[in-house]
């Protein structure tokens, strides 16, 4: 199944995010994404090519300028940056801790007494079958997904599971994009299990938006894909229409 919103950020940071959201939502998967000021647009060149790449090749890129947006879609792109914004700044808060940090992390512990166990750091989940256990188990409370995960069939289960087990998930532009929440270069998808109680009501926003959005949304139920075959795919078509057209004219003259 094609998601048609997908939430896309340009970059991530591990400190904080910039004042103004550089995220950029598509409202449709075949929509392009405009070019930066400040430099090329590395989702919309690089990630898109890998998960339409039928659609690509069957209608190349046109020279015409795009056509203006809608009060309505507008509107859209910005309550869905902002969502997309909030959403990379709460999963920034609870990345892993690297090998490093929990060295330290046991070491401090040890020097204190070590009479107990200590406290585990509450920290994004990842890995498909990790993410998948989760949700099968109810534990996952929020899941985003990758939209570039190739092969697509990998992840194809999870929204069914999540819509299943009433779990909100969304889907955000870039696997490389999760990866560095969890210091790995890709990441097909992520989930939260628990926040701490000043994130709560934060967690409790997104959730709902993305429920509204992706879970009891029907649309994406319902259409599948653009129905547009690739180049080959209608050389193809044709010739046997003409094999056909060909035949019934032989009958016809018999």
């Amino acid at each position: 199944m094609v998601p048609t919103q997908v939430l896309t950020a340009r970059a991530l940071s591990s400190r904080s995010l910039p004042r103004t959201s550089e995220s950029v939502v598509t409202s449709s998967p075949s929509a392009t994404l405009p070019a930066s000021s400040n430099g090329p647009n590395t989702f919309a060149s690089r990630d898109r090519s890998a998960f339409f790449s039928s659609a690509s090749r069957s209608h190349p890129p046109s020279t015409s300028s795009p056509k203006p947006l809608t009060r309505t879609k507008v509107r859209q792109k910005r309550a869905l940056n902002f969502l997309a914004a909030k959403l990379l700044k709460l999963l920034g808060k609870y990345k892993p801790e690297t090998k490093q940090e929990k060295k330290l992390r046991l070491k401090k512990a040890a020097e204190n007494g070590g009479a107990g166990k200590t406290a585990k750091p509450i920290h994004v989940k990842f890995g498909l079958n990790h993410v998948t256990s989760l949700i099968e188990e109810g534990k996952a409370k929020l899941v985003v997904i990758a939209h570039d995960v190739d092969p697509i069939e990998t992840v194809v289960h999870l929204p069914t599971l999540c819509r299943r087990k009433n779990v909100p998930y969304c889907f955000i532009r870039g696997k490389a994009n999760l990866g560095k929440l969890v210091h790995m270069k890709t990441a097909t998808a992520v989930a939260l299990t628990e926040v701490n109680k000043e994130d709560f009501q934060d967690l409790e926003t997104l959730s709902n938006n993305f429920r509204e959005q992706f879970n009891n949304n029907e649309k994406l139920r319902r259409h599948w894909g653009g129905g547009v075959m690739g180049i080959k795919n209608q050389h193809m078509v044709a010739a046997l229409q003409r094999i056909k057209e060909i035949e019934l004219a032989k009958k016809a003259n018999m």
